[in-house]
């Protein structure tokens, strides 16, 4: 009776490019599923999305407005840094994976600007939604697609370079 065995070159690959093909299929998930509710990812990132407001609100109206995406954008990029400074190769890929899928859902919300449709926290009325108002008061109301296409390239910047990981930060 033989057992099936990596050899030890097999294994150190598969330790190494494993984990990056799990994040690559979440990634794919999340791009191909763009605008639906991941649940416990959007409710943290809404969490995070409505602090932001507050943390930016001392800057004026605009920056207020624009800090729920901001912020939503800067932590998980906290994350990356911090996991880049302690040379965690599975730590960055796993915040490059949320900053992808943060930028993800800032571009569903800035979509909808035009349309106003998505359901906003305590149900403050058309006038709250975040990037009608921001894009509004940039004359780029019109172009509310292509902003949003532009958070898209974010998260996929973000998602090759999670994949791209293991071959600069093999460890």
């Amino acid at each position: 009776m033989s057992s099936f065995a990596l050899s030890a070159d097999a294994t150190d690959r598969l330790r190494l490019w494993g984990p990056t093909a799990l994040f690559a299929l979440a990634a794919v998930y999340v791009l191909a599923t763009w605008g639906s509710y991941i649940r416990i990812v959007d409710d943290f990132n809404l969490i995070v999305h409505e602090a932001g407001h507050w943390f930016f609100g001392f800057f004026g109206d605009f920056v207020t407005a624009l800090g729920g995406s901001l912020m939503q954008l800067i932590l998980p990029a906290i994350f990356v840094w911090s996991a880049l400074r302690y040379d965690s190769r599975l730590g960055t890929q796993v915040s490059l994976l949320w900053f992808g899928q943060s930028a993800v859902s800032v571009s569903v919300y800035a979509a909808a600007a035009q349309e106003r449709a998505l359901p906003l926290i305590g149900g403050l009325g058309e006038t709250a939604h975040d990037w009608w108002w921001i894009l509004l008061k940039l004359g780029w109301l019109q172009h509310d697609d292509l902003v949003a296409a532009g958070f898209v390239a974010l998260a996929v910047s973000a998602f090759v370079l999670m994949v791209l990981t293991p071959r600069w930060m093999p460890h």
